[in-house]
């Protein structure tokens, strides 16, 4: 089976993510993320350790002692960041 990334603006809590669904009918707030929905604890405003929103990886920098091909390596590994991204990233 083939992957697929998502790419979004990475939530400080759970509230503020596109995952997040409140219930009324059931007053349970819970995140639609993972394949089985997990409860969330909304008197905590930090992500927590089970969210599968994952950051991009940092971009790396070249060094002056690096390879040709070790510095290709780094710019194809920071072009494929700026990719994902949607565009030029300095984050």
């Amino acid at each position: 089976m083939s992957k697929s990334v998502l790419v979004i603006d990475t939530p400080g809590s759970c509230m503020g993510c596109n995952f997040f669904i409140c219930d009324g009918d059931t007053n349970m707030d819970c995140c639609m993320a993972r394949e089985t929905v997990r409860p969330v604890d909304l008197e905590k405003y930090d992500k927590p350790e089970w969210c599968p929103l994952k950051p991009l990886p940092e971009k790396n920098t070249t060094e002056n002692d690096m390879a040709d091909y070790q510095c290709g390596m780094v710019d194809g590994r920071n072009q494929c960041i700026d990719d994902i991204a949607g565009g030029k990233s300095d984050d």
